[in-house]
């Protein structure tokens, strides 16, 4: 869990975003957004036979992403097909 949100991603095989950030959970996360300046971030899991392959994360830092459901699930599934590339 010392991966922060990125593990958490990769080991559920569930997207996660986050508009904005409250607060953090981990140091990890704390650090990365820190030193990116990262405003939003989305992490996706690339998932191939219910396996994690790899994870793309996008993040803005100039301002909030404000994606809705439909712009995510457009996102998510871009990275299945670059899942099933990966495999």
């Amino acid at each position: 869990e010392e991966g922060g949100m990125a593990y958490l991603v990769w080991k559920r095989k569930k997207s996660l975003y986050l508009p904005k950030f409250k607060y953090f959970d981990f140091a990890f996360d704390e650090y990365i957004v820190k030193n990116t300046g990262a405003k939003s971030i989305l992490h996706i899991p690339l998932v191939v036979q219910d396996r994690s392959v790899g994870l793309l994360t996008f993040s803005n830092s100039t301002e909030e992403m404000k994606l809705s459901r439909k712009e995510i699930n457009s996102l998510e599934n871009l990275c299945t097909q670059v899942a099933g590339v990966i495999n």
